[in-house]
């Protein structure tokens, strides 16, 4: 799930990934180099010389263009010099090395996108088929709450098949937190269902976590280039009557939203790939996930994600309360209002975010006693009332026809 770019290792003076990977050695490895073949030998693969945009640049060049990369920063030069140290590094991964009796390696194919093709949905089907058998509880991260309609089917028939359901924990981005807000409006337009019909319990991670996973100052540049962020308080939360949480006046450092696609099913089989559950997962994009059968690696996968739960660095999403007799009225508007193919234009939210009281201990929003200890923050925490809340809600409201894209 990991992109090459510099915001995904913690490079980017103003907004970087928490992101995550594997290093994966042994049988799967096999599968794993036969994928990798598949893209390599495919006819739709050619080198950047049979590319138009690359042949003119050499044209105009006479040539390859000059190398105006800049020298490397100090940082790069001691990272090659620890790199160059085999021993070293060994030493270094040995803390997060396990021994693990079977993975298996999915991956979808560059013939996904010929007509009727067999491997069109190799990942999708392998994830599916294995949140299907979940039994005691499933813990996913995905920084785009988008489902496909399989995958809501599939939430759906999990949440009504047990009773009491097995609790399925979602950490997800937060708009302050994500980059790619339009599909945090179709998220956010859905968060009735979510919460109601397929019984997620929702946590939206922070741009600047308390337990934050970067140390910003070692980022060439960020330090100067602190970000220094004011959020106005929700003023569609304020004008419903609720009171506004505390918000903080001011954050520094680097911004940090989700990108990594990771789930653990009954504490028993881990996955971490490349997948999430929305239609251009399931049919355009060709996604590729290892899927590991350990359940000392399962603890770790999922303590992992759940440090990403905690309070300090997620709010809880949870409906907001009935105070009134025209609640179910308005559930009721806001339930049809989201069933609109186009248009979801009821303005009152039916959940909110939610901040941990200082001295309260964490509850999960079903427990008894959780409004005692949360304090309601708005839809929309440390977001300024900006062009970026705007277009979520133009969006929410309008570009419904918009899901298989995002």
């Amino acid at each position: 799930g990991r992109n090459i770019q510099d915001e995904y290792f913690d490079w980017h003076p103003d907004y970087n990934y928490r992101d995550r990977d594997l290093l994966v050695a042994g049988p799967v490895t096999q599968a794993m180099e036969a994928n990798f073949d598949g893209f390599w030998n495919d006819n739709r693969s050619m080198p950047p010389t049979a590319l138009s945009d690359v042949v003119e640049v050499l044209k105009a060049n006479k040539g390859p263009p000059p190398d105006n990369t800049p020298p490397a920063s100090a940082r790069v030069r001691a990272m090659a010099a620890r790199a160059r140290d085999g021993a070293a590094v060994m030493a270094k991964l040995q803390p997060y090395t396990y021994s693990v009796g079977r993975v298996e390696f999915y991956g979808d194919l560059p013939s996904k996108h010929d007509l009727h093709a067999q491997s069109r949905k190799d990942a999708s089907n392998a994830q599916y088929e294995a949140i299907a058998g979940a039994r005691k509880e499933l813990i996913l991260q995905t920084p785009y709450l988008v489902l496909s309609r399989p995958a809501r089917k599939l939430f759906r028939e999990l949440h009504q098949r047990d009773k009491p359901p097995i609790p399925v924990l979602v950490s997800t981005n937060s708009l302050a937190a994500t980059d790619a807000f339009p599909a945090y409006a179709m998220s956010h337009k859905y968060k009735r269902m979510f919460l109601r019909e397929l019984g997620f319990e929702i946590y939206e991670y922070k741009p600047w976590p308390g337990d934050m996973p970067i140390d910003f100052k070692a980022i060439p540049g960020a330090a100067e280039r602190a970000a220094w962020h004011e959020p106005d308080p929700d003023p569609e939360f304020r004008a419903s009557g609720f009171k506004q949480g505390p918000v903080p006046l001011k954050k520094a450092g680097v911004r940090i939203g989700l990108h990594s696609k990771s789930m653990v099913i009954d504490g028993q089989v881990a996955i971490v790939g490349s997948h999430n559950f929305d239609p251009r997962s399931s049919e355009m994009n060709t996604e590729s996930l290892v899927m590991v059968f350990d359940p000392v690696f399962g603890k770790a996968l999922a303590d992992s994600i759940r440090r990403d739960m905690e309070p300090e660095n997620a709010w809880v999403i949870a409906p907001l309360p009935k105070l009134t007799p025209l609640h179910q009225l308005n559930y009721n508007l806001g339930k049809l209002s989201e069933k609109l193919p186009v248009f979801d234009i009821w303005p009152f939210p039916y959940a909110t975010s939610y901040e941990l009281k200082e001295g309260c201990q964490p509850r999960r929003p079903v427990e008894p006693g959780f409004r005692d200890c949360y304090t309601p923050v708005g839809a929309f925490p440390e977001v300024n009332l900006s062009l970026k809340m705007i277009y979520t809600r133009v969006l929410t409201a309008f570009g419904s026809g918009l899901i298989p894209f995002l």
